[in-house]
């Protein structure tokens, strides 16, 4: 209340560029799901005390080999309807573990509506995290609230779920299976997320030799028997580099949209000289030289 008319407008710009910016933060062969895979019949029910802490063993080294390392990323995404490109959106990304939370600074350089948007994402434990955003139409920092998980970025399929951080402890195991994707073995993990977000349960493909996620499988409801939405990462798009194997293709298709979006990796790396300040909200006032290459 009280606050002059521009000023609610400028909040707002910012606001929506946040959200829909934030939902890009950096990060799965046939669908299991499209080959009506049987594991799409399990129904989650009770498992024994000692398989669900092995399956958590599992889901901790999974996550470990995505999110517990620090990244340099060059980042093109695609929208795909009926095969065709329709939306194209580039940027780059910095990611680090700073006092065990992570930081993302994503730097827009496309050119269009998001062209030089700058946004800092700082992890909280109860996830509600700290959002910082710099654009042309506030010309300052803004710091705002994360919102809108669940909701779909700019012409994609994306979502902040799909992208931000994941930690083991803030799922439940429901279930543990095993099974062949991409013709090699994996664990078939089904969770549950603790927190409020936009899916009720999810089923992870795991790779037994390595804790690649090579596909995952997501439910609205919690007896549902098809996924609404499904990530592939490719097994001969991947980068190995100091003990970590990353994606650098993954496409994720929504059965309820009937389309695609197809995130690849350009230039992916995990840097040695990546420091704290460079992850700082002061960082996004001045041009961000240090996601440049």
């Amino acid at each position: 209340m009280g606050e002059p008319a521009q000023g609610r407008k400028g909040w707002h710009v910012a606001w929506r560029a946040s959200a829909r910016a934030a939902l890009l933060m950096a990060a799965l062969g046939t669908s299991a799901a499209q080959a009506g895979s049987p594991i799409e019949d399990l129904a989650p029910g009770p498992i024994p005390y000692a398989l669900r802490e092995s399956a958590r063993s599992v889901l901790e080294r999974a996550f470990d080999n995505l999110y517990g390392c620090d990244l340099r990323d060059e980042i093109e995404i695609e929208a795909h309807v009926d095969g065709k490109v329709v939306r194209r959106h580039l940027l780059r990304v910095l990611r680090k573990n700073i006092d065990g939370r992570a930081h993302m600074l994503i730097h827009f350089v496309t050119d269009n509506d998001y062209w030089d948007t700058r946004v800092l994402k700082i992890e909280n434990q109860d996830r509600s995290d700290d959002e910082f955003v710099w654009t042309h139409a506030l010309g300052r920092v803004r710091r705002v609230t994360s919102a809108q998980r669940a909701d779909a970025f700019e012409g994609t399929d994306l979502t902040l779920e799909d992208l931000e951080v994941h930690r083991a402890s803030r799922f439940e195991i429901l279930g543990r299976a095993f099974s062949i994707v991409q013709g090699e073995p994996v664990h078939v993990l089904t969770i549950a997320p603790l927190n409020d977000v936009g899916y009720r349960r999810a089923i992870l493909f795991i790779a037994q030799k390595d804790y690649v996620v090579l596909e995952a499988h997501y439910y609205r409801g919690e007896n549902g028997r098809r996924p609404y939405k499904v990530s592939r990462a490719p097994r001969d798009q991947m980068l190995e580099t100091a003990g970590h194997v990353l994606p650098q293709l993954w496409i994720f298709t929504d059965y309820e949209r009937g389309t695609e979006s197809w995130l690849r990796w350009h230039r992916r790396s995990i840097p040695e000289d990546l420091y704290d300040r460079m992850l700082s909200s002061d960082a996004l006032e001045t041009q961000p030289a240090s996601t440049t290459r």
